[in-house]
Order: C-alpha cells, then structure tokens, then sequence
C-alpha cells in the first residue's frame, strides 16, 4: 500500500497512470467507499468511471461522436480567476468595466497586490477519457488542449462537439478546435467570438451552456460578468452587467443575442419539442432559483446592479444609505417579486420563472431517449450545487403546456451526496456526472466521473442499437436511412440525422420536405424535416422554405408552431400573409412564433391583428404577449404609434412594451397614464435604462406629491419604490427646480418617513458624486454640472424642520447644517434636551452645536459624559475632546476604564485619534497588558485598532510585537481579539448583508436564509463565544453534526463511511448509508478521515472586527425571532 500511496502522491496528475492497476484499485476502493454515502432511487446502480487520477478538478463534460468523453479541468477556479467578494478594494472598478481591455487595466493597477503571475500561473485544459476496453471504465486519458492561462481567461466552462470540431467556452472567447491529425491533441484553434465575461463578478457567472439548436445553430450562455460584443457582422451587442443566451451559426458567424436579463444560467437544455429552458441561479437573498423557458426576444429582468445593492451597500457607500442609515435599500429584483413564477405585482417586461428550485444549479439535461426506461422518460435533470457533499443534489421534473409557455411540475430529488456541477447522456444510454471536489467550493485537484443506470432498462436491445447508431459515420448513411432515422426515440439520433440530411443538397431537401409535409408521419419526424428545411435556406435559398407555406394550417399543432418559427426565423416576406393569420391559431405558441417572426420580417400590414391578439389576450398569457411585442417592435413605429393612445389598457401596455425594447423616449407619454400599471411600467423604464432624454418628465411627477398634491399617498413597497425613482430623476436633473421639489417633498407630513428621508438625502448627497446609481446598482455618469442650491435649502428646510420628527428631524438638521442654515440654538439645546427624543435626533443636535463651536459646549458635554443613552454618552465624549481637548482626553480615559462595553470601546477610539502623551501613555499600558495576558477581552481588538492610528514609535513598536505574536497557523490565536466586545446589531448586519461572506447563502436564521449548512437560530443557547469564532476563522475543525462525511478504519481493516453526527472522546457516532446510526468507540478505530467543511475561513473575507461582531450576533441567537417578508434581502 506505501508503494501505491507513493505513485500517487509523485505521480499524479500523469496522464496514463490508470494502466498501473495498484492505482485504479486504490481509487476504486476510494471511490466504494464514497458511494456508500450517495442517495438515490432503488432502481439506479452507479459505477465510477473515471478517477482522479484521470481528470482534476472537472466541470463541463461532453461526447463526441466517436464516443470519447471530454472534460473541462478548471485548475484556475479562484486561482487566477478570482471572485469580487474577496477583492473588494476593486468593487467599484469592476462595477464600471465596459470592455475586457478595462478588466485588463483594473488589473494592472493592482499588480502591487496580485501580479501578473497571480493570473498566469494556472492553465485551464480540456482533457479527453476514454473506455478503450468496454468494461465501464475509463482507461485511457490525455490533454486535448491546455494553455488557456491569458490573465483574462477563464474558467472554462462549455464543451460540444460536432463534425469533429469542438466548441469551447473559455472567457473571453467562444473557441473551435480542431484535431487535424487524428492523434486526439488540438492542432488549431480559432476564436469564433470574444467579448464576454468582461467584469470578475462572482465567480462561476462564467460563459457556458453550449448547445445544439434544433435550427443547427450553437447556443450557449454568459452569467451577470457581462458581455461587449462586435460581431464580424458589424452587430454590436453590449450589456456589461446582464446574463444572456446568444446564439450563432457553426463556423461563428451570424452571432446573435438571444434571451437577455438572466443572472447565471449555467446550462441550457432543449425538450424533445424544441423548447429551450435553462435553470438560473438567485442572488443568494430571500429569492429562489428559477427553471426559465426561453424564447427570442426574452428579458427575466437581472442586471448585476441588484446584486451591488443586495451584496456591496456599504461598500459602494450608496447615496441612499450614506445620508439615510438605511441598510436594506429597495431593490427591484426582490421588491417588485422579478424572481418568482408568474405574479400579477411584476414588472410587464420580464418573463418570469416557470418553476423554482432550492440551491444553485449547475448541470443541466434533458432526457433524450427511454435507456432509463418509462419512469425516467422526459425528465430533466439538474444539478443543485451547494458547495456540500450531504447539500447537493441531483432533481428532476417535467414540464407541462401552459399556454404558450410551460409549467415545471414533479420536481423531486434524485439523486445525492456528491458535489457534482455537470451532467449528460452518454451514447451507451447512461447518465454521466462529473465530481468537482470532496467538500466546499474551491479546487482541491481531484475529480471524479461517475454513471448512472437502471440494470434491465440499460440492457435494451433498443438502447444498445442507439448506442451504435450515435458512435456511427451519419456521412455514409442513405438518405433514406437518415429519413427513417428522424422517428427514432432518441432525441440526439434525430438530430444528427437532421443535420446530415441539410448537407445533401437538393436531394436532402426533398426528404426534409417529404417528412415535414407527410400528414401520416410521426410528429418528430415531421418537425425535424421542418428544422431541416430551415437549416437549407443558406445552401439552397428561400425557396427550399415554401413547403412550409401550407403547413400554416396543417391539423398537427407542432407542425404549425414549428413551420411558423422556421419563417419567421428566415424572414421569408412571401409567408407574412399567413404568420399574420397565424396570429389567430388556436394554439397560442403558434401565434407568439407568428408574432416574432412578424417583427423580425418588419411586416407593417401585420399591425391591427398584432393589436387585436393584444386586446385579445388581456395579458393572461405573458409569452403571447411577449410574441405580439416582438412584433411592434420590429415594424416601424410609424405604423403603430397611434396605438399608444388606444381605449384598451392591453394594447397600450402591448405598445409601451414595445417602445421599452426600442429605447423610445414617447414611452413618457405612458406617465400620467390612468392605469398604475402602465405609469409604473414607464417610469421603470425611464428610470432603470435609464432614459436621459425624458427624465425631466419623470422628475415632474414629483409635483403630484407635495402638500398641496392630490396624488395618492404610497401604500404598497412597490408604490414607495416608484417615489426612489422619482426621487431619484430629480437629483439626476440636478436642477434649482428639482432641488426646490425634492425639498417640498421632504417637508409633506402625509408621506413615508423613508420617503422624506429618501427626498432629503438627494439634497444632502447633492454634490456627492458616486458613479453608482442608488435605485439601479448600475455604473452611472453624473451630471457634468450641477446648480448650486445653497439659497434654495436655506429658502425651503425651514419648512421640512417644521414637520420633522425623529430620523427626518435628525436630517433635515444636518441638511440645514451642510448649507449654512442657522437653525435657531435654542431649538438645538431643547433637543438636545428632550428625553422624550429619539437618541439620534439629540445626537444630532449636539453635533450641530459641535459644529458652531458653542461656547457652552463643554458644560453641555460634560452634563452627558454619564448619560444612560451609549449613542448620546459617546458624542459628548466627541463634544468635549472638541472643546477642551486636555478636559476630554481625561474623561474619554476614564470612560475607557469605568463605561459600558460600547462606551469604553468608542472612548478608546477616541484616544487613537490624539497626539497627547496623557493617550499614548494610557494606550502603551493596554498594549503591554494584551503582550502580557492581562488585557480585558471585549476592548483588546479597540485597542490595537486604535494605536495603530497613532505615531509614536514606542506605541508602535508595541503593535509589532502583538503582529508577530499572531503570526501562528492556530486561527484562535491569531483571532483571540475578536472573541468577545461584539455588536449584536452590526454582527446581524455581517450575516445578513456582507457581500463576500454571505452568511446567508448557506445558513437559516429565523426560517430566512438557505440550507446548505446547519440552521442557527438557537446556536447562542448550545454553543459559548470560543466555538462560535472557531466556527467562523476555521471551519474545518469542527464539522457540525449532519453536515459532514467521515471515513474511518475499525482496527480489523474494515473501512467505514457514513454522515458523522457526533464526535466525543469516546468515539463517534456515525449515520450509515441504511439510515441507521452506530456508535463506534475510538478503541476500535485504527485511523480517520475527518469531514472537510464547505465554508471557506471567514477570516479571509472579513474584519476581525466583523468577525468578532459576528461571534456577538450568533452568540444572541437564542430561537426566538420573526419571519422576514418574501420581500426582506439581507
């Protein structure tokens, strides 16, 4: 066993090492030994076919038509390929990228901190397996292609093949690469297309998906990194913040932009019937994962300024919470419900969800023959990536015709206990599953593939003869073959034989037409003739389309939806006629593809029905819709824009919708609309886009809402957020006028608090020019110049102080402070006094008279250095330091010693900032308290923080001995100031909001958060500060129970496996693959392996004073608490 433990410690990754059979029988026990652990139905046998010696750290795999399984290693998954929650000093940088180039640049201004090596050092690979043997298992492995290390690129996530040319998604670029001598190792390799991925983001927002078309066309998928596109047609495409789904010809012309406003659709998947769907990842908040129908034109309504808000608040320092405290600004995404399935309170653009999953999804497949026999058959399945071996899993589901759409319905779990991330058929009928790692969501160089079969169903004659039929040469088959082939119940067989028979020129045309045109003939082979047509227009012309022409009303509903989308995709002029007819089929999706291809031809006769399916429809069936908007839009306005004042609010909002795709600024027309809907609709695209053109009109609605307005006031959290916006065009005009508006506004005692609040900090953060966008989280320009408004703050916040209470009071105080406004000293010293006030209005008010230097400042100081209010008690320390520096630096020490924790820990802050001796002295005896083991516990972080503010050379001598005092691999120590002195509220803030730790992608609190590690909503009763922190800064020393696997060997050699669910100095208790538990004592236990944790050390994403406040959080949860509304984000 040493011998092989050696092999494989030297010897791996060596391509080839699996002919060493010590190897493949150590990680086919290695392998056993795992699955032991993995849940699935009864019916299912898994295998191991290939190890980790034979591929490391795989994502996407894929077939080629010889059979040969390729695999995706992305070795520089966050080596090289970094994510923008552990570089935040680049967030704003990132955020504001619009090219590759500018990526380029942001790295280069930070080659101080990660060099050009940290990009370079690690090379993406695709790799080629092979089952030379036949016995289930991959004997043969070599690289295909490797050297994809540019510091742009990356990770490599997409791999297809076709023709013998393989299709890989690396960003920036769309690669094909050729095999030109047969000897399985790329020889030339071109680069169709670049320009995606063009932001870091988060990691795994990659470029992937790629797929088949039942056009013949590559399909593939880009995450929220974004894309800048210049096609070699001329076209550009550019949404530097969006998802999307593009699609192109083989040879990467035509390159077109598909379905738009996804966030990280990481697979996409066809039915039988056509129909392209891919599962999209939530934003890691109180939204869901949603299984998305796709269709041209689509728009889910994801851009990545959502996450900015939801994710980087604080970070970005956005206007609304700088100037409001508010945490948890209005976000479209969560507020307006864009991520659930169909909901009558979204916005109209969107197409919403059709299904919803809980978890990431990763692989994604649809099942394309019956090997798995009738309980399996067309079933999707995807894969629920977690980050967690007991977390991830495999679901499955169907979808059901829902008007022109569809529904998921019987979604279940199939399969788990791997951290498996891509999934496909094989030509032999089984189901293939890449394994990513052991546990977490880092590269740990291991991997492994595993299949799936049901025994007797895998056996089928049948499954064995499309087994051979794929691994055959189509290029020699007859035409009739081929045409005999398109009934075969086998999508991928039908398929290829599709595309064989577009090559045959006039005589594949004639049975492309004999099979779409047989009214006898079985549906698949009919709409695969349909398809085949349509791929022959550019060998062969428009006329090869004619046939098509009467299948516009064929009895077969999916020979008329099919012959309706293949016109309408070709633009054939003379079939306008009857699509306009087609907008009247009884069954809708033939009518929305009738709608699309409408636009797309630009069909002006086509308008009055495209209005009348408008009116028709009444907005029940959003695809529909959707087909009839695609229509509008692709005809010239001219021919419709009377429609924008039609009786019926379906046409108009038909219309509107249209002229958002457009950009049109006439949408403003639709403000004052006497339909909320429609007003709502617009003043969202205005906002949003945004639409610089007519802002001054949406600014203008903000007249309705002042204390002589008669509009209504807002109720719903929607209605409030129409205000942000509103809010929000006004300080973007950055007018006299709107600043007069904003103040007016302010000063209405009817409206929201918030809103007042929202109103006021547009006049606070007037010149404050932030390049991101407060209600959009999208980079924006400021204006070039703004009116000054001094004369106007000072003419109107006499008015808003009026009517002021509380946090507005507190405010608009500090607004009349910022441009010169004297309020009246007596109105501050009476709020200052008022026990009845908020503590942040009276704050506020000492502040002011800090501010005017006060000559009674310090008596005022000193009448609260005791105050029971914390807040208030710490702001006369700040009084007094500012009005007699020696009187305050006295009594800021003595609040270091004798005040409450927070007290004691802002005086010690406080100190940091003087230049005395009397300090110095005080924070040199703290320092060597700490050095010495004498140091109170819940102040020694505020300490170090403190004097390392501070020059004095002895004080930072003192700082250097605590800094090499830390420098040990034990977390604890390095991290003992952060264990006790906590803020509860700002540790809720870390778990709930932090963008890089995103406590709550993995933990629920209070029936908020998700399932992938343990719930915490009683983990301050079970669990003292110190396990708390070492939970938080090392992870892997303590697995929670359930959430980890353990391989142990009992002392007579027997290896054992199962979920570990209590560990004592006794033994450990482990769950067994049967579902029973059994107690093993260390007295029997020769040797284990502990489980690996999948939460990376918090230690690497946050502040030890993040940290410690995160300790004080957790440690308070004690299961009491709320339930957040659907539309709380952290």
């Amino acid at each position: 066993m040493k011998r092989i433990l050696f092999l494989i410690l030297t010897a791996i990754p060596v391509f080839g090492a699996e002919s060493d059979p010590a190897i493949r029988e150590y990680y086919d026990e290695k392998a056993r030994i795992r699955m032991l652990n993995f849940e699935m139905p009864e019916d299912i046998k898994i295998n191991l076919w290939a190890d980790e010696s034979q591929i490391q750290n795989p994502s996407a795999i894929t077939f080629d038509s010889q059979g040969r399984l390729y695999v995706a290693e992305i070795n520089r998954w966050r080596f090289g390929v970094d994510d923008i929650r552990e570089r935040r000093m680049m967030l704003v940088e990132d955020i504001s990228i619009t090219s590759n180039a500018d990526r380029m640049k942001m790295f280069e201004n930070h080659f101080d901190l990660y060099p050009l090596e940290h990009y370079t050092n690690k090379s993406d690979q695709i790799s080629i397996l092979e089952d030379t043997d036949g016995d289930d298992r991959a004997d043969r492995s070599r690289i295909f292609a490797d050297g994809f290390n540019d510091p742009l690129d990356g990770p490599g996530i997409g791999l297809i093949e076709r023709d013998g040319k393989v299709y890989y998604t690396n960003v920036p670029h769309l690669w094909m690469l050729e095999d030109l001598d047969g000897d399985g190792i790329s020889d030339n390799r071109t680069s169709l297309q670049d320009g995606f991925g063009i932001r870091m983001s988060f990691s795994g927002h990659d470029m992937h998906g790629l797929t088949w078309g039942p056009d013949g066309k590559l399909y593939w998928s880009i995450g929220d990194r974004g894309y800048n596109v210049h096609t070699k047609e001329g076209k550009h495409f550019y949404g530097p913040n969006k998802g999307a789904v593009f699609r192109c010809d083989p040879d990467g012309s035509n390159v077109e932009l598909f379905y738009d406003g996804l966030r990280n659709p990481q697979e996409l998947a066809w039915d039988d019937y056509g129909n392209l769907f891919t599962a999209d990842n939530d934003a890691d908040g109180v939204d869901l994962e949603r299984i998305n129908y796709l269709v041209e034109g689509g728009d889910s309504g994801w851009h990545a300024g959502h996450q900015s808000i939801m994710s980087f608040t604080r970070d970005l320092d956005l206007r609304s919470f700088k100037y409001t405290g508010d945490t948890q600004l209005p976000l479209a995404w969560i507020t307006e419900y864009a991520w659930k399935v169909r909901d009558d309170r979204q916005p109209a653009f969107i197409l919403p969800g059709i299904g919803q999953i809980i978890g990431g999804p990763s692989g994604f497949v649809f099942n394309p023959s019956s090997s798995m026999g009738e309980k399996y058959d067309d079933k999707f399945f995807v894969i629920i990536y977690k980050g967690s071996l007991t977390q991830s899993y495999i679901s499955m589901f169907n979808v059901e015709e829902d008007g022109a759409s569809y529904k998921m319905v019987n979604n279940e779990t199939f399969f788990r206990g791997s951290n498996c991330v891509d999934i496909d058929f094989g030509p032999d009928g089984k189901l293939y599953f890449s394994d990513f790692n052991y546990g977490g969501w880092l590269n740990q160089d291991v991997g492994n593939i595993y299949t799936l079969e049901v025994p007797g169903e895998i056996d089928d004659a049948e499954v064995h003869e499309n087994g051979s039929l794929l691994l055959s040469d189509f290029s020699r088959k007859s035409i009739a073959e081929l045409t005999r082939l398109l009934d075969r119940d086998h999508q991928h067989i039908r398929q290829k034989s599709q595309f064989e028979l577009a090559k045959r020129g006039p005589a594949g045309a004639g049975a492309l037409t004999r099979s779409a045109t047989n009214q006898k003939g079985s549906t698949f082979s009919r709409i695969h003739g349909v398809w085949g047509l349509g791929q022959m227009v550019a060998s062969e012309g428009e006329s090869v389309l004619d046939p098509l022409l009467g299948l516009l009303s064929d009895e077969n509903d999916q020979v008329r939806i099919q012959s309706a989308r293949v016109l309408g995709d070709h633009r054939l002029r003379k079939a306008a006629d009857l699509l306009v007819e087609a907008l009247k089929d009884e069954h809708p999706r033939t009518a929305m593809y009738a709608g699309i291809g409408l636009g797309r031809i630009g069909y002006e006769k086509a308008v009055p029905e495209l209005l009348s399916l408008l009116e028709r429809n009444a907005d029940q069936d959003l695809w529909l819709r959707h087909g009839a908007v695609m229509g509008l839009a692709g005809i010239d306005k001219t021919f419709w824009a009377e429609a924008m004042s039609h009786d019926s609010k379906y046409v108009r909002m038909g219309v509107l919708l249209a002229l958002r795709k457009l950009r049109d600024p006439e949408i403003a027309d639709f403000l004052r609309d006497n339909e909320r809907a429609l007003s709502y609709e617009a003043i969202r695209a205005i906002n949003d886009l945004p639409m610089l053109s007519v802002q001054s009109e949406l600014a203008e609605l903000i007249e309705d809402y002042l204390p002589s307005g008669k509009a209504e006031i807002p109720e719903s959290e929607i209605d409030a957020l129409m205000h942000h916006r509103i809010i929000n065009a006004n300080y973007y005009e950055a007018k006299v006028g709107n600043a007069r508006s904003l103040l007016r506004y302010a000063s209405n005692p009817e409206l929201p608090a918030r809103l007042r609040q929202e109103a006021l900090a547009a006049i606070e953060g007037w010149n404050y020019q932030n390049p991101i966008d407060t209600t959009t989280g999208l980079p924006r320009e400021n204006p070039a110049t703004r009116d000054s408004i001094k004369t106007v703050v000072k003419s109107e916040i006499a008015a808003v102080l009026e009517t002021a209470e509380n946090e507005v009071l507190a405010q608009s105080t500090r607004v009349a402070q910022l441009y010169g406004f004297e309020v009246d000293r007596g109105v501050l010293v009476a709020q200052l006094d008022d026990e009845s006030m908020d503590s942040e209005v009276r704050v506020s008010a000492l502040n002011a008279l800090i501010k005017r230097k006060d000559p009674a400042l310090a008596e005022m100081a000193l009448k609260y250095i005791e105050h029971v209010d914390t807040g208030l008690r710490s702001a006369a320390l700040k009084a007094l330091l500012a009005a007699d520096v020696n009187q305050g630096i006295t009594q800021a020490i003595i609040a270091a010693e004798t005040a409450p924790m927070v007290v004691k820990q802002q005086a010690i802050a406080l100190l940091g900032e003087q230049s005395d001796s009397e300090s110095a002295g005080f924070l040199e005896a703290r320092l060597s308290a700490i050095l010495d083991g004498r140091a109170a516990a819940n102040t020694m972080l505020d300490v170090i923080e403190a004097s390392r503010n501070r020059q004095e050379a002895s004080i930072q001598e003192l700082v250097s001995k605590y800094d090499q005092s830390i420098l040990t691999p034990s977390p604890m120590i390095k991290y003992a100031a952060s264990l006790e002195g906590g803020s509860i509220e700002r540790g809720k803030d870390v778990f709930m909001n932090h963008g890089a730790a995103q406590c709550v992608r993995c933990h629920i609190v209070d029936d908020y958060g998700a399932e992938v590690g343990p719930e915490l909503t009683a983990i301050g009763q079970i669990r003292d500060s110190a396990y708390l922190l070492e939970s938080i800064v090392d992870p892997g020393a303590a697995v929670a129970p359930g959430y980890g696997t353990m391989v142990l060997t009992r002392n007579s050699g027997e290896t054992v496996s199962g979920l570990l669910m209590a560990e004592s100095v006794d033994g450990v208790e482990l769950k067994m693959p049967d579902g029973e538990v059994e107690t093993i004592s260390n007295s029997d236990i020769a040797s284990k392996q502990p489980p690996i944790s999948g939460m990376p050390p918090m230690g690497l994403l946050l502040s030890p004073g993040e940290v410690r406040d995160l300790v004080a959080y957790l440690g308070s949860l004690k299961g009491e608490g709320k339930k957040k509304s659907e539309t709380e984000h952290e």
